[in-house]
Order: structure tokens, then sequence, then C-alpha cells
């Protein structure tokens, strides 16, 4: 069944899209797209589609499909097969998704998803190419005309900014063989700066906001 615990960012705008979140499972099994992380995303993504299209996103529901062992084959995706029907029968309008179509090994593994999605009637929205340039619009509105698409971040970027603490300890947890071993004064200014950034990262906290965690703005 689909998740009902929907977040519902405030407007005022006009309800115009039924939309509906899609999360996939997807990526090779050493480097899953997480799903969390795909969830804030799109979140993020719907706030700036909202403002380029000055449409209300109405999220009507989010369908989950973990797809562990991976399948592309889309009967073997219940939760996708649910929001195929939602669709038909004009519950939901708009899907947003943030899929990879593929991998190192097939180019366009799961493009065939999206296509069902489009085969049924659904406008797509998929925020991991932004094709419709709904980030880098409101890029460009914060930052200035300089900004292009390729300085948007990648998912190492995201996951750092997204997960701090978690990114803090599988830095320290790879580097503990090596860390605990350096002796308490130790001068050594790589050392130092390693220890710093684990410290500053444990300590980040991009939720106390009420609004969502916004794009790294390291590269602009």
């Amino acid at each position: 069944m689909a998740d009902k615990q929907i977040y519902q960012f405030p407007s005022k705008k006009p309800i115009s899209m039924k939309a509906a979140l899609y999360l996939f499972g997807h990526g090779p099994y050493r480097e899953p797209r997480i799903i969390e992380m795909q969830y804030l995303r799109i979140l993020r993504y719907c706030e700036a589609l909202e403002n380029k299209l000055e449409k209300k996103v109405d999220i009507k529901g989010i369908y989950i499909d973990i797809n562990f062992p991976r399948t592309e084959n889309k009967e073997k995706l219940p939760n996708l097969q649910i929001l195929l029907d939602d669709v038909k029968t004009q519950k939901i309008d708009t899907v947003i998704v943030d899929i990879c179509n593929g991998d190192s090994f097939q180019q366009n593994k799961y493009a065939s998803i999206i296509c069902a999605m489009e085969r049924v009637g659904a406008k797509v929205y998929n925020c991991y190419y932004d094709d419709e340039n709904v980030l880098l619009a409101q890029l460009i509105k914060h930052y200035g005309e300089n900004v292009h698409s390729y300085m948007l971040p990648n998912d190492r970027e995201e996951f750092v900014e997204l997960f701090p603490a978690l990114a803090s300890e599988i830095t320290y947890e790879v580097l503990e063989d090596r860390l605990s071993r350096i002796s308490a004064g130790n001068n050594d200014p790589f050392i130092n700066y390693v220890y710093r950034k684990i410290n500053s990262l444990r300590n980040e906290n991009p939720y106390n906001r009420s609004s969502l965690p916004w794009l790294s703005d390291k590269n602009f």
C-alpha cells in the first residue's frame, strides 16, 4: 500500500497537480541510491517546481518499492503497479521521481519504468536529471546567472549535506585505524584538519530550521 504519512509543505497556490512521489530502490548494491535521500531531494524539488510553474504540488500519495533483489521487471514492483492503476483512474496526474536510468553496466536499465508512467497518462518529473531546469532556475534566482547545471551537487555531495552526522561517523570508521594511532599532541596540520572536519560534520543539523535542507552552495 502507499505510505500515508505525507509531508505537505505550506503553499497558497491553487491546487493543480494531483501528484505522487515514487521512491525506488536502485543503483548497485555497494552504491545504492538511498530511499530517504530520494525522498528529501524530491520534496525539495517539489518546492522549486511550485515556484517555477506557479502551481501547487498536491501530494496525494507516496509509493515505495524497495526493489531488493534488484529488478527492472515492472510486474515485480507491486507499488508501481498500484501507482499505474491510480494514474489510469485519474487519482494521480503527476509523478515525481529521483531515478537514475542506468548504471555502468546498463545505460537505460530503468528507463522503462518512467515510460510506463507516461504511457498511462502521467506527467513525470525526474529530479535526478532536472530536464525542466527547475532546480537550476531556483539556483539562478539565489546565486545569479553564472550558475550552470553542471554545478548541481552529485549524490556524494548530497549525502554529506543531508546526513552530515552519518557522513562523519563513516569518515571516522574508514580512517580509524590511522587516527587511533595518532598521539594527542600531534601537530600535523592535515590530521588536525581531518579531526576538525569530522567534528564539524558530527555537530551539523540541517533539520533545525523550518525549511527543508537546501542544495549545498560550495560549487556556487
